[in-house]
């Protein structure tokens, strides 16, 4: 990198660190930022959490000795998702505002099908976050990120037996998951 950032974040303990964060957000941010966009449907809070997305992601024990950072990163981004909806959710009742949507209009969706949806993605949401850490890497690579049972193998050093045990258990979950209501 050839022009100093505004803010140097120092890693006194290992000055690489710096630079591989900083590739990382080169290769991953904008995708992520896309991730968290969909989800929220605003670019601004989109930039925002991307931001924090990395910068738990610098605080994060985890982060140095993690064999898929990209998953680490959309991990911590669910969650953020997740907390902001809660937040919105605990001060929306004073101040409601219709949702508008040009994509959606006149399509007359009833409302509570809009609120059971939601709630039924959110269910899913916390039943993916909630699956073992290699069970979940597995099952994100290949439904979100559309890597082939091969390719998965071969990035997590795994059969690709072990890679269709482990997308039998996350399916397994989400069926009982979303039956269970």
């Amino acid at each position: 990198m050839s022009s100093e950032p505004d803010t140097v974040v120092h890693f006194p303990n290992d000055p690489d660190r710096a630079e591989r964060i900083a590739r990382m957000f080169v290769k991953y941010g904008a995708q992520l930022q896309g991730y968290i966009a969909r989800r929220i449907r605003s670019q601004e809070d989109a930039r925002d959490l991307t931001q924090e997305v990395f910068a738990r992601f610098i605080r994060s024990r985890h982060a140095d000795g993690c064999e898929s950072p990209k998953a680490l990163l959309y991990e911590i981004a669910a969650n953020l998702i997740i907390d902001r909806s809660r937040r919105r959710k605990s001060r929306r009742t004073a101040q409601h505002q219709p949702y508008y949507d040009e994509e959606t209009e006149g399509i007359g969706a009833d409302p509570s099908c809009v609120i059971d949806s939601e709630s039924r993605l959110r269910d899913v949401e916390a039943i993916i976050l909630g699956l073992p850490s290699k069970c979940r890497e597995v099952f994100v690579l290949s439904r979100f990120e559309g890597l082939s049972y091969a390719d998965i193998a071969i990035r997590m050093n795994i059969s690709t037996a072990m890679v269709q045990k482990h997308i039998s258990k996350a399916l397994l979950r989400l069926r009982q998951g979303v039956n269970h209501d």
